[in-house]
């Protein structure tokens, strides 16, 4: 059951949230192109590693690459990811700051944990590593006082949360559509 659950969650990363611009079948998500955010003043970026996760890597952990290299932007109220600094849009959906808890648990490990899920990031130093956690609680921070009022964020920042929101309750519907057809096989039938 923990496989197929796994293997669920992959399959929704990678097909349910894909970006389609060519269409305008989600135009909120223009403003998250990789030029987009860039130019927005993010308060980090650069290269981490990212554990994988999936039932492959789990099963065949010789064959299949337990680390991948992705980009990450830190901007608003959350944390993006890109399979390079030269993709055009995130690559699944964009971790919402408010909601993690963050720590090293490892010399250059981070782990950024949330109630659906736990990801491991992996930095090249230990200071790089305390630089991405220090950056993102920082911002963590930030981002909840801008949503009490108490501190203002630009238009544009406003725009990025917004669409980045939209991302991530679409993907929290469509776990929720899969999960209740798991449970309840007979519902998907109606």
């Amino acid at each position: 059951n923990r496989h197929a659950q796994q293997q669920q969650e992959e399959e929704l990363e990678q097909s349910s949230l894909m970006l389609d611009t060519g269409n305008e079948k989600y135009p909120e998500q223009r403003n998250l192109t990789i030029e987009s955010l860039q130019s927005s003043n993010p308060s980090k970026c650069g290269y981490l590693m990212k554990k994988n996760r999936s039932i492959m890597a789990t099963l065949f952990p010789c064959f299949v690459k337990q680390w991948k290299k992705r980009y990450f932007i830190l901007i608003g109220n959350f944390l993006f990811r890109f399979s390079s600094s030269d993709s055009d849009y995130p690559k699944g959906v964009p971790i919402p700051l408010d909601v993690v808890r963050i720590g090293i648990v490892d010399t250059c490990c981070i782990e950024i944990s949330m109630i659906r899920k736990v990801y491991h990031f992996k930095a090249d130093s230990a200071k790089e590593a305390s630089e991405w956690v220090d950056a993102i609680i920082e911002r963590k921070h930030l981002a909840l006082k801008e949503s009490m009022g108490h501190a203002k964020s630009t238009k544009k920042i406003q725009d990025i949360n917004k669409s980045a929101s939209s991302l991530f309750k679409r993907k929290l519907k469509s776990e929720s559509e899969v999960q209740s057809n798991i449970t309840n096989p007979l519902h998907s039938l109606n």
